[in-house]
């Protein structure tokens, strides 16, 4: 099971490298950290999901919706280009 495993420091070197705390990341980071000690304290299960929507973890959720319409337009101009293609040759 473990004959393709690479070495823990390889592992850990990747991980590593692939992490980058930089600009507006960290503050948002330590925020959502601060709200959800505060919904923990005050045992306030909006305030703890509040904390999960200022995260940065929700990023990449927020970035797909608004990646949607512009691939929905390119995916409609394709296939439309492709269909005048079409219609041409025939």
């Amino acid at each position: 099971l473990f004959t393709d495993k690479a070495e823990n420091s390889e592992i850990e070197r990747r991980i590593r490298d692939g992490v980058a705390l930089s600009g507006v990341t960290p503050w948002m980071l330590i925020f959502a950290i601060f709200v959800a000690s505060v919904g923990l304290t005050v045992n306030s299960t909006a305030v703890i999901i509040g904390a999960m929507l200022i995260s940065p973890l929700m990023e990449p959720i927020v970035e797909l919706p608004s990646a949607l319409p512009i691939m929905t337009s390119i995916w409609l101009n394709v296939r439309c280009s492709t269909w005048v293609l079409q219609r041409s040759f025939v």
